[in-house]
């Protein structure tokens, strides 16, 4: 087991705890544009929770196995109930972040970063984060070259917001980094809008 993706894995489910309707492919994605945006909005590489990704474009996912196994782990403790795609928050799971809260300030600081990220991309719409998926430019630049694994030694989505931002500055508009990286949703969400208009 991946200890690093079960400690992430616990804290993005714990931020999902309020929420209804929460399935697998949704999770993996969050933690996927998580794991691409984190040494951006973060400004350091510690949150980095793969550095390898295999990507499965027929569904929008990556590391399918490894985040399966991780789950299928969470579930045999009783941390979650898996039923098919949906997972149910078990208060095993909420004792446990509870507790750790109040020992680990590093806990309750990785808890905190996840929430706010959490909270903001599943105010979007599953379709919508899907689309945000296959926008992601690490994820793009793969498919277009027929792969199947990617590397973050070369992170285009944080080379695409540090240029966001610069290209923001120079027009004399400063932007934090989350304002950066929510502009950037905001504009595959107006292009997935327009695709929709173009489609429908």
């Amino acid at each position: 087991m991946d200890k690093k993706l079960f400690y992430y894995m616990s804290l993005f489910l714990y931020s999902l705890r309020y929420k209804e309707n929460i399935t697998k492919n949704a999770v993996f994605r969050y933690i996927y544009i998580f794991t691409v945006a984190s040494s951006y909005l973060n400004n350091d590489d510690e949150n980095i929770i793969l550095d390898e990704l295999t990507i499965d474009s027929e569904i929008g996912i990556v590391n399918a196995s490894q985040m399966e196994d991780t789950l299928a782990m969470l579930n045999s403790q009783n941390y979650i109930l898996l039923e098919g795609f949906k997972i149910n928050i078990c208060e095993k799971l909420k004792n446990y972040c509870n507790k750790r809260q109040k020992e680990s300030e590093k806990f309750n600081n990785d808890l905190k970063a996840i929430s706010y990220f959490v909270n903001l991309i599943s105010s979007y719409s599953d379709e919508i984060v899907l689309s945000v998926f296959f926008n992601e430019p690490n994820i793009e630049e793969a498919l277009s070259r027929n792969k199947t694994e990617i590397s973050l030694n070369d992170n285009q989505l944080y080379n695409l917001l540090v240029k966001f931002q610069n290209n923001a500055k120079s027009a004399g508009v400063i932007l934090e980094n989350y304002d950066a990286f929510i502009s950037w949703l905001d504009f595959v969400f107006e292009e997935y809008l327009e695709g929709k208009k173009m489609n429908g």
